[in-house]
């Protein structure tokens, strides 16, 4: 990481550097061209170079953006081998990013998983624009499964030339979740979660009171089922 900050920091420099050069370059064409005062040169100067100097502010921007957020952007081709991944694969997958530019993303998906997320891959490439999303387990580079959330996006025919997705490691969510489920299934009492009016959880004394199945009653809003 040391070495990425050092290189992070030569390139800012090295921005900078080059900036102040142009300038200094254009200043020299416009006082061999112009008879004007040395402000008004470096004022018209600052002018000519202000769109270039706000495509750069805001390309660093972004750059600053992706490679210190917590999740994973990548950036894969149709046949999902990787053309780009943020820096934050190497804290959740523990792989050195550029050791994964290339290579094929099924390669580290779950054998039981690697049909399913096939599946979503026809569908971006058949729905392009079209966000989709998919949760699944990849391996660590200690070679224990992570769980992630993905959303991908076809751009194939856009500048980006790719699909575009972004993961997020959600193995602590999923773990809450069974223990949950756990708990519930036993509890005394009928549990009934629901998302805005969708019923998305029952546990099994919600079923026995209601009659119903999980599969009929997550099928229902809430108001629905007991209408």
């Amino acid at each position: 990481m040391a070495g990425v900050r050092k290189g992070q920091r030569i390139l800012e420099e090295d921005v900078e550097t080059g900036m102040s050069d142009l300038k200094s370059k254009i200043e020299k064409i416009l006082k061999s061209e112009l008879d004007l005062p040395d402000d008004e040169i470096s004022s018209l100067s600052e002018r000519l170079l202000s769109p270039l100097t706000h495509y750069v502010e805001e390309k660093e921007w972004f750059r600053a953006l992706v490679e210190n957020s917590i999740d994973i952007l990548m950036i894969v081709d149709e046949r999902g081998n990787i053309k780009y991944i943020s820096p934050s694969i190497e804290r959740i997958g523990g792989y050195s990013r550029d050791s994964l530019i290339g290579k094929n993303v099924f390669t580290f998906a779950h054998p039981d998983e690697v049909e399913y997320i096939y599946s979503k891959l026809l569908y971006l490439l058949q729905n392009p624009g079209v966000p989709e999303t998919i949760e699944f387990r990849a391996r660590h580079k200690d070679g224990y499964w992570v769980e992630v959330e993905a959303v991908g996006k076809n751009l194939l025919n856009t500048p980006v030339r790719g699909i575009v997705v972004t993961m997020r490691d959600i193995t602590q969510i999923k773990r809450m979740e069974r223990e949950f489920r756990v708990l519930a299934d036993y509890s005394p009492f009928g549990i009934y979660v629901c998302r805005g009016d969708r019923i998305i959880y029952v546990n099994r004394l919600a079923e026995k009171q209601s009659g119903y199945s999980s599969g009929d009653l997550l099928k229902n809003e809430f108001q629905r089922a007991f209408a």
